[in-house]
């Protein structure tokens, strides 16, 4: 059984023009996805986890190899931006041995948006095992008791 490539649309032959442009929106996007951003080269983005509480948002992120040193929380109002570096040692690739190489080094940033203002004043780091639990408290609103 040989596979194909499922197309939604059927094309009568006197359709020809619109398979071409199907074609050539599919290397688009091909183009796309292959683009060098979303190389190896480029940065990663570490998974995180969101938990709201009643007087705070929780965040673990999953952020193996990077040390406490080279972690930035930023805040601005509802907003979270957490940038870091994994700079691990990597073996040199041309040695022998190496067979895959998957874990990305390098920087990150990401920024989460929370809906409510953050109290900057009692944010609280830890780490374990390489995931980090960022505890933002929320701004009391005048008439929040």
């Amino acid at each position: 059984m040989t596979s194909s490539r499922w197309n939604p649309i059927r094309l009568r032959p006197d359709q020809l023009p619109l398979q071409r442009l199907d074609e050539q929106i599919d290397k688009a996007f091909d183009a796309l996805l292959s683009a060098p951003w979303l190389s190896d080269s480029a940065g990663w983005m570490p998974q995180v986890d969101v938990f709201e509480t009643a007087d705070a948002f929780v965040i673990e992120a999953d952020l193996p190899g990077v040390s406490p040193d080279n972690l930035q929380v930023q805040i601005d109002g509802d907003e979270v931006t957490i940038c870091g570096t994994r700079s691990e040692a990597r073996r040199d690739e041309s040695s022998q041995g190496v067979v895959r190489i998957e874990r990305r080094r390098g920087s990150f940033c990401r920024t989460l948006s929370l809906g409510q203002t953050i109290a900057t004043d009692d944010v609280q780091i830890s780490h374990e095992r390489g995931v980090f639990r960022i505890r933002l408290p929320k701004l009391q609103q005048e008439g929040d008791q």
